[in-house]
This record gives C-alpha cells, sequence and structure tokens, in this order.
C-alpha cells in the first residue's frame, strides 16, 4: 500500500462498499486509543501479534453484529 496508510485503505474501502466489516489490524499500538479509529466506521482493532482466538473471536463478533444489523 504505498503512499497509504491501513486507517486510509480502511476508509477508501468503506466509501466503495460501506456495509463490508472493517477489522483494522496493526503493529502501533498508539493508534488502539485513536479517536478517529472510533469514529471511522471500523468495527474493530487488533495489535500485533495477533493470537489466532483473540482474531476468531472478534471475526465472530463483528459478523455477529452485522447480522443483527440486517435483521
Amino acid at each position: 500500500m504505498p503512499g497509504m496508510t491501513g486507517l486510509m485503505l480502511a476508509k477508501k474501502t468503506m466509501e466503495i462498499r460501506p456495509h463490508v466489516p472493517v477489522i483494522l489490524c496493526s503493529g502501533y499500538r498508539a493508534l488502539a486509543n485513536s479517536s478517529e479509529i472510533a469514529k471511522s466506521g471500523i468495527k474493530a482493532f487488533l495489535t500485533k501479534p495477533i493470537i489466532l482466538e483473540d482474531l476468531a473471536a472478534t471475526i465472530r463478533e463483528v459478523l455477529e453484529d452485522a447480522k443483527d444489523r440486517k435483521s
């Protein structure tokens, strides 16, 4: 992603497909508390290194939330 951060990519993706739930993963812990992420529409944030069980639980939660919003 030359010239683009993960947050920028997530925002562009959500502009094109607003109903796609986005989980942002980063090695920069400073982003974890960013209010920009909270108000951007990103559904979850994980910091690296990612534990497989945490990733699976986060995906499950985000997809369940998306499913509930459709109902």
